[in-house]
């Protein structure tokens, strides 16, 4: 055949959180086989302190595999869209793991992309710990480079299975880019573990090393974050690329007429002022700093303020303070087409990170960049990443700080909202997925030339 192929590969499974979130966006997505829930938990899932622990398998995801659920709404699913708008001149597939629970590859078209899943499976490393890896994997792409001009997108920077992979597959003569979504350099992460983890301070140095390793190995490595570009250049690497992802910015655009609908479906009363948060309701996302802050505004001031959360589940720790706050609290996730509506009808939008590795690796993330595209100014620290000047940054949102001032700054935005009437403006200017797509392809097309001339 000897087509060009850009494959887009992620690097974990989906989350059981995932499917509970929405069961009838589940049966949707299920075709041969019907999704199950088990009863859900009467505890929230948490520690004292609101700390997310990890999910329990207390949903059965369908009488056989593969379980499709999540799968289609990943960053490698969006950035295959983005680039299907851009180009037809390639075939496109989406990869991801599936861990143990499958035993050989499955496949599946949808909207002319062609996904796969594989089995993935856990390697002990003697005195350092577990990483991922996956043979299956490498024979799928030594196949597909024996067939098609290949183009492999890793869609993350700091995985132990592409760490695994890239050294595995560093020899085969195709081009590997890596795109960095979130996350950091292990050795960065220690301050974020319990007291066990980081006792073995070994495993993180051989996981740091092996993630340097792995970006000298691929032809270039994106990444949007400027504390990552301190890391790369401190380490000598040169294949790296600064470009921020964007949104699509016909889609994510400013509507009054949201503004009626939502007001009118929520039972808001038009005069009040709308506060939203597009977060899961725990401590690590400040949900517990939003509610206070909630609570002070409602008690310290004659506004008429409204409260919106959505992106969590009823089961998170502090779903059941978000109600008693009197906010209104959305129990599974909403449609996209509900969020964008919110962006457009909300005066203010909080992120409310304070985790020091979320803070500053994580970006500025889809959410914040949606929301001012959609003319709605954002309190989040996530803002230090903004690639504008501190002014152009000025009008677009306040940082949180450690959040004591939060109802201050959330009373500062809602009287003050002609200070930030330029967000759709400098959205148009930094945020277009046109422009960073665009960078991404040029890349491509030159490694392209290099591979395949």
């Amino acid at each position: 055949m000897n087509q060009y192929k850009i494959i887009n590969l992620l690097c974990h499974e989906p989350s059981p959180r995932l499917v509970l979130s929405n069961s009838d966006d589940v049966k949707d997505i299920f075709e041969d086989s019907n999704p199950v829930f088990l009863k859900e938990p009467e505890k929230s899932f948490g520690d004292k302190k609101g700390n997310r622990s990890k999910w329990p398998h207390f949903v059965k995801l369908g009488d056989k595999p593969p379980y499709w659920v999540g799968f289609f709404r990943e960053h490698n699913v969006l950035f295959t869209e983005d680039l299907t708008d851009f180009s037809n001149d390639f075939m496109y597939e989406c990869w991801r793991p599936y861990a143990d629970s499958i035993s050989k590859v499955y496949v599946k078209e949808i909207n002319g992309i062609l996904h796969r899943v594989f089995p993935s499976e856990k390697d002990y490393l003697p005195g350092i710990g577990t990483r991922y890896k996956s043979n299956i994997l490498v024979k799928m792409l030594e196949k597909e480079n024996r067939e098609n001009k290949l183009i492999l997108i890793l869609n993350d920077g700091h995985s132990t299975l592409f760490t695994w992979l890239v050294n595995k597959i560093k020899n085969l003569k195709f081009p590997k880019i890596i795109i960095h979504r979130a996350s950091t350099f292990s050795n960065y992460k220690y301050f974020s573990r319990n007291y066990f983890q980081k006792i073995n301070f070994y495993q993180l140095l051989y996981f740091y090393f092996s993630e340097i390793s792995m970006i000298r190995n691929v032809d270039y490595y994106f990444t949007g974050i400027k504390n990552e570009l301190t890391i790369l250049k401190n380490n000598n690497i040169k294949n790296f690329k600064f470009v921020v992802p964007g949104i699509d910015l016909k889609k994510f655009r400013p509507s009054m007429e949201s503004r009626e609908l939502i007001f009118k479906e929520l039972n808001i009363p038009t005069k009040n002022k709308l506060i939203l948060s597009s977060n899961w309701y725990v401590k690590e996302y400040g949900s517990d700093l939003l509610i206070e802050a909630f609570n002070k505004i409602k008690e310290s001031t004659s506004n008429n303020v409204s409260l919106v959360m959505v992106g969590g589940h009823k089961s998170d720790q502090f779903y059941k303070e978000a109600i008693n706050s009197g906010a209104i609290v959305f129990g599974k996730r909403v449609s996209h087409d509900k969020l964008i509506q919110l962006y457009q009808s909300a005066d203010v939008l909080v992120r409310a990170f304070n985790e020091p590795n979320v803070v500053r690796f994580a970006g500025m993330g889809n959410t914040i960049l949606e929301s001012v595209a959609c003319g709605t100014p954002v309190i989040s620290n996530n803002l230090i990443h903004f690639h504008g000047n501190k002014d152009e940054r000025r009008k677009i949102g306040i940082l949180m700080g450690s959040g004591k001032k939060l109802a201050q700054k959330i009373l500062h935005i809602l009287n003050n909202k002609n200070n930030y009437q330029e967000c759709r403006y400098i959205a148009e200017k930094y945020f277009d997925h046109e422009k960073s797509t665009n960078e991404y392809f040029s890349s491509i097309k030159e490694l392209l030339n290099k591979y395949y001339k």
